[in-house]
């Protein structure tokens, strides 16, 4: 019995070294082959798979620090294709596809953290080319596009969560070309233009949920550039209730008029790409001028006035820079001076003098000055 058992257990212990040996073996040519196995300085295991003379076949796996499995690989005999599955620490799958020589191919699909599909991508050598979808937590379509050699090409549609169109263009080269259309959820059309190779180009039109229009913009190039037609918006369906009227001039500087509700003129003045720039006047809602302002780049800077509804001038001040700089001086209505100073860098300076509604000097304050 003796005999046997020692027997027996030489037996396991030479299966068990024949075993061992067997690992991360190479060919007398120095190639991998069968089964290899590599551990992470951790211990944990990184990957195991099989080769034969250096290519990886069937079953490959990969592991992270943690030893968590990170992906799955299928290998062709040839080692050429790879059906791969990729997953995330928790085990929840976040890609299926194929590799072609270790590069991106055919369709992959892309789950999002709680496991639903994402979207699906058209590879090509690694390279997106063909159809594309992105979808909604629905499963409904949020993106389809097309891709050629990574580049959008074709039609490029956007949807709503409940399926309704939102927009549609088209793309050459990777960039947007004629016709565009963006639509509100209830399928009116929302914006209506054209771009010529990837810039605004011609008329756009914007429309209210009704389809009155709202304002339309004429552009060149990418530039919004002087056009005859005023750009108009409205606060309801009546052209009384003008908001805002804006024109360009060819130098790309373009003059507001902004309303009140009621259809009284509220501000009017110019930009400069996009910021305020040179004489700006805001009203009262009875018509009465209530300030004028001076602006250069966005920037306060200028003579300021402030009035009374009667017209009569309530305070004059300055500005350099975005900030108040010089004299400053405050009226009563009858015209006689209230308030008199002046501002450096922003804050008050030197003596500020306060006078009564007679003219008559009150108080003098000192302002330490820098």
């Amino acid at each position: 019995m003796k005999r046997i058992l020692f027997a027996f257990l030489s037996f396991l212990t030479i299966i068990s070294l024949a075993q061992n040996t067997t690992l991360n073996q190479l060919s007398s040519d120095g190639l991998k082959t069968g089964k290899w196995t590599k551990k992470h300085s951790s211990g944990k295991l990184k990957y195991e798979g099989t080769f034969e003379k250096d290519i990886p076949v069937g079953e490959f796996k990969r592991y992270d620090i943690n030893g968590k499995l990170t992906s799955k690989l299928i290998y062709s005999k040839s080692g050429k294709r790879a059906d791969a599955q990729i997953f995330k620490p928790n085990g929840i799958k976040l890609a299926t596809g194929v590799y072609i020589n270790e590069k991106k191919d055919s369709v992959w699909k892309f789950f999002d953290k709680k496991g639903y599909l994402f979207s699906e991508q058209s590879y090509a050598a690694g390279i997106l080319d063909g159809e594309s979808k992105e979808y909604y937590p629905n499963g409904n379509i949020h993106f389809q596009r097309n891709y050629k050699s990574g580049e959008i090409e074709g039609v490029y549609k956007e949807f709503y969560p409940n399926g309704q169109l939102r927009s549609k263009k088209i793309y050459q080269n990777g960039n947007p070309t004629g016709l565009v259309i963006v639509y509100y959820s209830n399928g009116v059309p929302k914006i209506v233009g054209k771009y010529s190779e990837g810039l605004k180009d011609g008329a756009w039109k914007y429309y209210d949920t009704r389809h009155k229009i709202l304002k339309t913009e004429t552009h060149e190039n990418g530039s919004m550039i002087y056009t005859s037609e005023e750009l108009i918006s409205y606060w309801n369906d009546s052209i009384k209730n003008v908001r805002t009227i804006e024109r360009f001039d060819k130098n790309g500087r373009s003059h507001l008029r902004s309303f009140y509700p009621s259809g009284e003129l509220h501000r009017e003045g110019s930009f400069w790409k996009g910021k305020k720039d040179s004489l700006w006047n805001y009203y009262a809602i009875n018509g009465a001028l209530e300030t004028i302002r001076t602006f250069h780049k966005g920037k306060r800077q200028g003579n300021w006035t402030y009035k009374y509804p009667n017209g009569k001038v309530k305070s004059e001040e300055a500005w350099y820079l975005d900030r108040r700089e010089g004299e400053y001086v405050e009226y009563y209505e009858n015209g006689k001076i209230k308030t008199k100073g002046n501002y450096e860098k922003g804050n008050k300076s030197g003596n500020w003098q306060y006078f009564d509604e007679n003219g008559v000097l009150i108080e003098t304050n000192k302002n330490d000055e820098e």
